[in-house]
């Protein structure tokens, strides 16, 4: 259930990442899971934004993973993209630069849960 959850927010995601409407919305954190903070999903998608984004997903991952053990890499992917669906919708990339952009991330991602 929780994968088919997750699968339904990434292409909710994904939806809302590459339509440039300011009328569709990225997902809520609380879609995301209830047990996330607002006010920390808000700072990560600030920092996202920011020139140390390399530095913010390796805090957020490591943060993700400390407090939230239940957390696959998958889940945890799919909150950094959340995170960073505001920057990207801010942003106005193509529907190509929204893939490369998420691949780039789940990449990312994937060697900081490597080590």
């Amino acid at each position: 259930m929780k994968k088919t959850f997750f699968l339904f927010a990434a292409v909710t995601l994904i939806s809302a990442c590459t339509a440039h409407s300011s009328s569709e919305e990225c997902p809520k954190v609380s879609d995301m899971s209830p047990s996330l903070d607002a006010g920390w999903f808000a700072d990560l998608s600030a920092r996202l934004a920011g020139p140390d984004r390399a530095n913010s997903i390796f805090e957020a991952v490591a943060n993700l993973h400390r407090t939230h053990p239940e957390m696959d890499s998958t889940m945890i992917e799919d909150v950094l993209i959340a995170a960073d669906c505001p920057v990207v919708t801010r942003a106005g990339l193509s529907a190509d630069g929204v893939k490369a952009r998420i691949a780039d991330l789940r990449g990312q991602v994937d060697q900081i849960l490597k080590n």
